[in-house]
């Protein structure tokens, strides 16, 4: 059997599993139901305790720890001509205190890579001393603080691609401040996932291997439209027609939080929408229905219009196994 043959073989199997999963999510007994309602009455709630009722803070109070000096490993810097088999590595740093913390899991990765930052003037003085305290190099951007980690991850692209690189990896400091409890363990679920070395140590290998991979996202943060739609199917719909979108974009997948491994090209159609910063709303913004909300959608029906396939850190594995026997 062909290799094109076994990854198409273990491709639908995959799909086959994900859409089974999500529809037994779905299916929830009136206990859930309520339950869910709950929930979702909370999330107002919360929502709107955040827009109108708690200061807007950009910064988190937890100091960062006092790092040890960083070991390069495979982080370098090198010319465009270069950087075809050089992992570009992105991370929106908003909190300062994640920021650290995400930069201190990259020393797991074993394949040459090259840091790009975005973050805010407020703390751009602190993330450029921290990273010169761990003596590591690094393309810094700072932006005004709006469309969360969407609009600096589109406006760094074209660096990125100008600079050779043919993979990236999109990070950032993933928090929820509308959620009274302030529960960060979706953000570390979704790094950690995507820095096991049996993933970022063959991340760019996976790509070149099964050239019709456009994105790897983190293990159950995958999520069809018709399960997540939220408040933001109008923007939605309204991006995809202006990308070239003629499919049903209902059984799109779009990775829930933004964090992943994608070919630096899939998003094109979206730098030629030339967004704005001021076509995004100031912060504190609502928790669903935004702009950001919606491209964080409209990310992968642009992979899916390139005719490349959305899978899982779980299918990467599942390929590795499948390669050693």
């Amino acid at each position: 059997m062909s290799k094109k043959i076994k990854f198409e073989h273990a491709l639908n199997q995959w799909t086959q599993t994900e859409k089974l999963r999500h529809q037994k999510t779905s299916q929830k007994s009136s206990a859930k139901k309520i339950t869910h309602s709950i929930k979702k009455i909370r999330k107002i709630v919360s929502n709107f305790i955040y827009l109108h009722c708690l200061p807007y803070k950009h910064t988190s109070k937890n100091k960062a720890s006092i790092s040890q000096p960083h070991i390069p490993g495979q982080h370098v810097k090198t010319s465009p001509e270069n950087n075809q088999k050089v992992l570009a590595v992105i991370i929106h740093a908003f909190y300062f205190d994640i920021f650290t913390h995400i930069l201190e899991k990259t020393r797991s990765i074993g394949v040459p890579y090259t840091l790009y930052i975005t973050t805010h003037k407020e703390i751009a003085q602190k993330v450029s001393s921290h990273l010169k305290l761990l003596g590591l190099d690094a393309h810094i951007k700072v932006y005004e603080n709006r469309g969360r980690d969407i609009l600096p991850f589109l406006r760094i692209l074209d660096l990125i691609k100008a600079n050779g690189h043919h993979v990236i990896l999109k990070l950032h400091t993933k928090k929820s401040p509308h959620i009274l409890n302030g529960r960060n363990d979706w953000c570390d679920s979704m790094v950690d996932q995507l820095l096991e070395a049996t993933i970022v140590d063959k991340a760019i290998e996976n790509f070149i291997t099964h050239p019709t991979i456009g994105l790897i996202g983190p293990h159950k943060h995958l999520y069809p439209l018709w399960r997540k739609k939220g408040s933001n199917m109008v923007l939605v719909k309204e991006l995809a027609d202006k990308i070239g979108c003629q499919s049903d974009i209902n059984n799109q997948s779009f990775v829930g939080g933004t964090m992943f491994y994608a070919k630096a090209n899939v998003f094109d159609s979206l730098l030629k929408l030339n967004l704005k910063t001021t076509d995004f709303a100031k912060e504190p913004i609502s928790v669903d229905g935004t702009l950001a909300h919606a491209i964080e959608r409209v990310f992968g029906i642009a992979v899916s219009e390139n005719k490349l396939n959305i899978v899982d850190t779980k299918f990467i594995k599942s390929l590795s196994e499948q390669d050693a026997n």
